[in-house]
């Protein structure tokens, strides 16, 4: 009898993956936010480096959250797939090694991601020549829910990247 790809124990290692991916990256953003904190880094690298690093944090922990609903649906469709007298192997497919690894790659990603958007967000900021250095709660709350946002559709905002990419350097020879 044919065997699906992946092991379902794979499953476990990729939640807590998730799990840790949650604590850390709320930690960070708990602790990058206390006010005292937030002073120190302010005065060693100014409001706005301070708010970029934040941004890392939201877009991974976007991803994060992402990445939970994703593994809700890859074991919800599994299972259903599991259940059939004659299950469809290129549908039951378990977590390889690989998919561990790709979760992963998709939290760090996210958050770098987030960093960028954010500096397309600070060249819009300067081009309506808002005062960056002088951030006000809603700025930093702007930015926390773009990076949040980033992270929560990665895919989405690179496929958008990569179309203006293309539109940019292609040019109109079509």
């Amino acid at each position: 009898m044919e065997k699906p790809v992946g092991k379902k124990e794979n499953y476990k290692t990729i939640s807590i993956i998730i799990y840790i991916s949650f604590i850390l990256n709320g930690i960070s953003l708990i602790i990058l936010n206390v006010n005292l904190v937030d002073l120190w880094l302010d005065n060693q690298f100014g409001n706005i480096k301070s708010e970029i690093l934040k941004q890392f944090f939201y877009g991974a922990l976007g991803a994060t959250i992402f990445s939970s609903f994703f593994l809700g649906d890859d074991v919800e469709l599994n299972e259903l797939e599991s259940l059939k007298d004659q299950p469809d192997f290129t549908i039951l497919r378990y977590p390889t090694k690989e998919d561990i690894h790709l979760y992963f790659q998709r939290i760090i990603s996210s958050g770098v991601l987030a960093v960028f958007g954010i500096f397309v967000l600070i060249v819009g900021f300067g081009y309506l020549d808002i005062d960056l250095e002088n951030l006000n709660f809603k700025h930093k709350i702007l930015f926390g829910l773009v990076s949040l946002m980033i992270g929560l559709f990665q895919g989405n905002f690179y496929e958008k990247l990569k179309s203006i990419f293309e539109k940019v350097f292609k040019g109109d020879n079509e």
